[in-house]
Parts: C-alpha cells; structure tokens; sequence
C-alpha cells in the first residue's frame, strides 16, 4: 500500500510544487517577517500553516506583520512553542499524518536543533554540574566533546529527523537558521575550515548558515536576510532554477 502511493506520488511529479526554503540571518534582521510572507502566501492557496518555535518570536512579529487581519488567519497557524529536541521530535511526529501538500511547516531555529544537542551531550556528561565539566575539560581538552561511535549514532540520527522533512517534503517547509561568521571560522580553523566552507559552497562568502554544516545542501533555496545602513535585504545566496 505504501509502495503504491510512493508510485502514484512519483507519476505525479510534474505537478509537485512543494518548496524547501532556508532562511538565515542575525537576530532581529527580519527572518520572521521574511517567512510571514511565506505564510500569507500558503493561507492564500488554503492551506494550513504549522509553525515550531524555538525562542517565543512568532507571536510578536505575525501580530506586526498581518494586522487586523491576525485574528482571521490565527485559525489556520497551528505554533507550537518548544524548548529541547524531544519537543520539536514528538510535535512533527503527531502532525506528520496530517501533513498536506500545500501545507506548510515552519522550524524557527532549526539550527538551534544541533545547538541543544551538544548543550543536552554536556549536561548527561557533566552530571548538572556545567561548571566542574567546563574546568576539567580546561585541564585535558583532548577529550572535550569527544563523543564515542555510539555517540555519533545519536547525532547522525537526529541528523536524519531533519532530512526526512526535507528531503521527503510531506509539504512546504521553511527552515529558519542564525548567522556564523566565516571569518572567524577561518581564523580559528585556518585550512581545515576553508577547505570545509569550499566544500559547501560558501568559501566566497562572509556569512553562513548555523547548524548542521552540510545542511543547506538538502535546501531548493537558500536566503541571506539582512540589514546594511538600517536597510533590509534578501540576498538569495543558492537556489535549484
């Protein structure tokens, strides 16, 4: 049965017109007015809109960016506000199944996802005492986030949650990452790191996506928001067509 609704999903490829969008930028740039866009777009085409939050910032910027309008679309956002992995695991999983294709899914930060995952790494190995950890690790940083190979089977599969949305598109979804510096990246990690940025595609550039390092490969588009002289730009730094 599955088998043959992948088929029939495949035979229908010409009228698929799901889109994968990272969005990144520094806090307050405008990524969430940016993706509000997205929404009003989606809520247009009648479909439902399901946001995960991170950090709380969704309420104040759709309230900002649609008006009087909130309190007819407020029925179509379902924003879920999460604070650990799990949240953000078990959400997806309870709303997958209803999932459409001109449905949209929104992870605002999905770059926080790797963050937590180191954060909750330190506390199981610090025991709650961050401090201690932190002034041992002082002592011996060669093994300072080492993680064994049953470690790295963790991340890899938290890895994986993440491409199966994008990569399988259950509907339209929107990635929303922070900003690194790859200056500074260069300059603590000298020729590994440029050989890194190389490899993903952003050598020439002075910024990008947090997270996972590979990740906007899986990406359709990717934009830069930003502010330059107290203006707003978009810079679309790659996009498939």
């Amino acid at each position: 049965m599955v088998w043959d609704e992948q088929k029939k999903e495949s035979n229908n490829w010409l009228e698929d017109n799901r889109e994968t969008i990272m969005i990144y930028g520094l806090p307050k740039h405008g990524k969430t007015y940016a993706y509000c866009s997205v929404i009003e777009h989606i809520l247009n085409k009648q479909g439902k809109v399901y946001v995960i939050s991170t950090d709380s910032g969704f309420i104040r910027t759709a309230k900002a960016y649609f008006g009087d309008k909130i309190k007819d679309v407020y029925k179509n956002i379902n924003l879920e506000l999460v604070y650990d992995i799990n949240g953000i695991r078990n959400y997806y999983n309870e709303i997958k199944g209803n999932l459409k294709k001109n449905d949209l899914l929104v992870i605002d930060l999905l770059s926080s996802i790797w963050e937590w995952a180191q954060i909750a790494f330190a506390e199981e190995f610090a025991h709650g005492d961050i401090q201690n950890f932190m002034v041992l690790a002082m002592k011996d940083s060669t093994k300072f986030g080492m993680f064994d190979s049953n470690k790295w089977n963790y991340i890899k599969g938290l890895h994986k949650f993440v491409e199966d949305i994008i990569i399988r598109k259950p509907c339209n979804f929107v990635g929303v990452c922070d900003e690194k510096d790859t200056k500074v990246e260069l300059i603590k990690g000298g020729t590994k790191t440029q050989t890194m940025l190389e490899n993903i595609g952003f050598d020439e550039l002075t910024t990008r996506p947090g997270g996972m390092k590979l990740l906007p490969y899986q990406f359709e588009t990717i934009i830069r928001i930003g502010m330059e002289q107290s203006k707003y730009f978009m810079q679309v730094v790659g996009d498939r067509g």
